[in-house]
């Protein structure tokens, strides 16, 4: 009980801290000029997102920044809604086309694209934006100014709201206003770090070498990505005066795993240096509790000392409790959470209960079961041989394609009979056979099937499975213009593995 009195009352102190920095009155930047322009270079990653990007790409092209200090990147990551097309008559855009193929993902395409770009004499930083977001026209020129000071910055979210949000909608936006702008604009000023929004940031090119990858994706990644950063010694910077656009609906809710946070603070805590403030205060914040946490121990801390003697009597909880409501609501003054909004805020700590309650494993188990009995399964299988090799010996397998109710999975039997079954259900059959290819690679082995192939050209016929291409390679006795179909677990003597780094500097020769 004593360590839950410690717990609770440094996290108190803490939110205090926010609140009281709440009142001092922040300078507003008037000028943001700068004698120096940074060479930027801006990349947008897309995938399916055309309407988007189409606005996204006129706002970067009419950036009142100057035209010779920035360039403009766009990944089309296996687009299949004619973004290629929008883009074709853009002179002035990069573009750089992943097709043919299944998705990449941000990570890969952004890593092989900084690499090739880490070679370009006098570029200083990297602006990644995802291609769901709009800028204003002084994007770039806000950017160019929090760059002199700073090498990391997150931008702020802006949601716009195009339709009525239902009950469970609201209580999320609410929150992550109150979020943004009391607990991570307080943050900010207090000079601490924030987790990196891996949609939208910039990060100089000098500390991206410095931390030797690039790594976004979900919340963990995020936060993973944020610790190495300022392990560096760099802090992640975010201020409201630099911030993105973005539907509500496109912005997805994000929650860092409870058992990640300790993982990486069981990984981060040997590199506790008290000198370097910043980065303990942001190890620590992994272990730091959620308002319903904060509710139960609160309860259990009053119930407990009103019954029993303890370092710290009722009232002074009861007090440390007051302390914690005042500074809440000295948050929402902050935050301008509006009087109609405050009850959706405070029923924030039931609907973080809900969930948890809904994704735990038994009733996610119950609701899969309930929903497998309620839908019939159509289950079709077919089994075939290929061949995986260890880079110097071909072995002889079977694959075991299954559809079940029109979703994909692969089982992997080798040599002795012992089956591997891939974990996820897949829309497409590809997406499964990708998911073990990945899995083999991870044991030194190679699938020998056509879709692991670069000459091999998938059938885009719409229909799920997509088991179905073409073969590039010119065999000698092929004649010219003939097609030559083939299904993605076949294979030859001709079988190549399937490079992407390959890919972009094909890409980029064009």
């Amino acid at each position: 009980m004593t360590i839950l009195y410690f717990y609770i009352t440094i996290f108190t102190i803490y939110f205090v801290l926010l609140a009281l920095q709440s009142l001092r009155r922040r300078r507003k930047v008037r000028d943001k000029y700068t004698a120096k322009y940074h060479n930027m270079c801006v990349i947008v990653y897309s995938h399916n997102n055309k309407e988007t990007l189409e606005q996204l790409v006129k706002l970067l092209k009419s950036q009142d920044y100057p035209s010779s200090c920035y360039s403009v990147y766009v990944i089309l990551d296996n687009c299949t809604d004619e973004s290629e097309v929008l883009l074709g008559s853009e002179l002035s855009i990069n573009v750089f086309n992943i097709k043919n193929m299944d998705t990449v993902g941000k990570t890969q395409a952004y890593s092989v694209l900084v690499e090739k770009l880490s070679q370009v004499h006098g570029l200083d930083a990297f602006v990644f934006l995802d291609a769901k977001y709009y800028v204003r026209h002084d994007f770039l020129t806000d950017v160019n100014f929090y760059l002199q000071k700073h090498a990391a910055i997150s931008t702020y979210i802006e949601p716009i709201i195009t339709r009525k949000l239902h009950f469970t909608e609201k209580i999320r936006f609410v929150y992550e206003k109150y979020m943004a702008n009391f607990v991570e604009a307080m943050r900010a000023k207090m000079g601490l770090s924030n987790i990196l929004n891996s949609n939208a940031f910039v990060i100089k090119k000098a500390l991206l070498d410095k931390v030797g990858y690039i790594s976004v994706g979900d919340i963990n990644t995020e936060l993973k990505y944020t610790l190495d950063v300022s392990s560096k010694g760099e802090r992640v910077f975010s201020t409201p005066d630099l911030k993105v656009y973005s539907d509500f609906t496109n912005c997805t809710h994000k929650y860092p795993d409870i058992g990640k946070r300790l993982e990486l603070f069981g990984t981060y805590v040997k590199q506790f240096d008290f000198r370097r403030f910043n980065h303990v205060e942001l190890i620590s914040s992994l272990i730091a509790p959620n308002w319903l946490v904060v509710v139960l121990i609160y309860a259990l801390l009053a119930y407990h000392t009103f019954h029993v003697y303890f370092i710290a009597d009722f009232k002074t909880i009861l007090i440390q409790g007051v302390l914690l409501i005042i500074a809440l609501f000295a948050g929402m003054l902050t935050a301008r959470i509006r009087t109609n909004e405050v009850w959706y805020l405070f029923l924030y700590p039931g609907y973080t209960l809900c969930r948890l309650i809904y994704n735990f494993p038994v009733f996610a188990w119950i609701r899969a079961m309930i929903k497998k009995a309620s839908e019939p399964s159509t289950v079709e299988k077919m089994l075939v041989n290929v061949w995986v090799s260890d880079g110097k010996k071909n072995f002889p397998c079977k694959l075991e394609l299954v559809s079940t109710s029109g979703l994909a999975s692969v089982t992997f039997i080798n040599t002795k009979g012992k089956k591997y079954t891939t974990r996820n259900n897949h829309l497409r059959m590809t997406d499964a056979l990708q998911e073990l290819s990945s899995k083999l690679s991870e044991h030194g082995l190679v699938l020998k099937i056509c879709q692991c192939c670069k000459y091999f050209q998938p059938n885009i016929d719409g229909t799920t499975n997509m088991v179905k291409g073409f073969c590039k390679y010119n065999f000698t006795d092929r004649v010219p213009g003939d097609v030559l179909q083939t299904l993605i677990w076949n294979t030859c003597e001709q079988y190549e593995n399937l490079n992407i780094v390959n890919l972009f500097q094909n890409i980029g020769k064009k």
